[in-house]
């Protein structure tokens, strides 16, 4: 196992500099810590419009083995009374790689149902502009937070770390990122709409936070 967190974070580290190059500009975009929290969005973002081109899917591609490869080593230590955990336990070096692939599909599976139901919800609601804003901001979440959580996570594991009360807490703060990201979001969507405060939470229950109760149940129970 230790041979695949080794192997991991260069595959993934490997990624990020072929995405880097491929594309600087969007990646600053993607990176940017401080745009996850700026209540004005650029109108130059080239991913709201181009959601589904190549390099924005490279992105979710290399989110979803960053999450996969985080969710492998906390199911790893996570204590037996995680169901969820028990699904991912490998003996092997090459199982242990076909797992982190297996999750990390799903991942990736749950990044295009999360597509569909953002665009498909805000034409419902009659707030297609801001479908674009809305997704790009949670990738863009996912790959600057987690990208930090999965630096500590490595580091705390090469360094032998084995507290199960540690990993159990880097499993908690993802409930409290998504709790939090709800919050953010509403904040950063309603400055752009011409909608009610109600209008938009009802929105953002349905891409939100029902995903987030869904994904609660999930993990941990």
């Amino acid at each position: 196992f230790r041979d695949f967190a080794i192997i991991g974070i260069m595959v993934l580290l490997i990624m990020l500099i072929i995405i880097t190059k491929l594309n600087p500009k969007l990646a600053s975009d993607y990176f940017s810590v401080a745009k996850i929290f700026s209540m004005r969005e650029g109108e130059d973002g080239q991913s709201y419009s181009r959601f589904t081109s190549s390099i924005n899917i490279l992105f979710y591609a290399y989110s979803s083995l960053m999450l996969g490869y985080y969710l492998m080593i906390l199911f790893h230590f996570l204590p037996e009374y995680y169901p969820t955990a028990l699904f991912f336990q490998s003996t092997t070096f090459w199982d242990t790689v076909l797992q982190w692939a297996q999750l990390s599909l799903i991942v990736l599976g749950v990044f295009f149902v999360k597509i569909v139901m953002v665009f498909g919800l805000s034409y419902v609601f009659g707030m297609k502009a801001i479908g674009g804003v809305h997704f790009f901001n949670w990738v863009r979440l996912l790959v600057g937070v987690f990208a930090v959580l999965t630096v500590v996570l490595f580091l705390y594991f090469i360094s032998h770390g084995h507290n199960e009360s540690f990993y159990d807490f880097l499993l908690i703060i993802v409930s409290w990122i998504l709790a939090g990201w709800m919050v953010l979001i509403i904040f950063k969507l309603w400055r752009q709409l011409d909608h009610s405060l109600f209008h938009l939470f009802s929105y953002i229950c349905a891409t939100e936070i029902i995903p987030l109760l869904i994904t609660i149940k999930v993990l941990f129970q």
